[in-house]
């Protein structure tokens, strides 16, 4: 699917990719998702949580490295392989929004129906 040239369409296109997970009768497909979410829902809580709590900075940086060091190698595996090794510099800006990414558009997913190609879908 290509591009969209509006915000709003790319909105609708993202939470109607986001909305496929409820539809796939797969398990493993549907744990997958949910996993995502959960994940990312997790990074946000930890950096939410120095603020609101006392947390010991060791452990508070094991968690992010946790998910960020293994996600940077895989990605820039297939950044590499995709030909773009300039895009690598990018991925630590876009592994900070990512979460909240993922929750937008995962909570996004769980209303009923999205326009898509001017047709709405309930």
């Amino acid at each position: 699917t290509h591009a969209q040239d509006s915000w709003r369409g790319f909105y609708h296109q993202r939470v109607r990719w986001a909305s496929k997970w409820a539809v796939n009768k797969r398990p493993a497909t549907m744990v997958v998702a949910f996993g995502v979410f959960l994940v990312n829902l997790l990074i946000l809580v930890v950096l939410i949580a120095p603020f609101r709590e006392k947390v010991v900075p060791w452990e508070f940086c094991t968690i992010l490295l946790l998910k960020y060091v293994p996600e940077f190698l895989f990605l820039r595996l297939i950044i590499r392989f995709l030909g773009r090794k300039k895009w690598v510099k990018y991925i630590p800006v876009v592994q900070f929004f990512y979460p909240i990414y993922v929750l937008f558009f995962g909570i996004g997913a769980q209303r009923k129906g999205y326009v898509w190609k001017g047709r709405s879908l309930k």
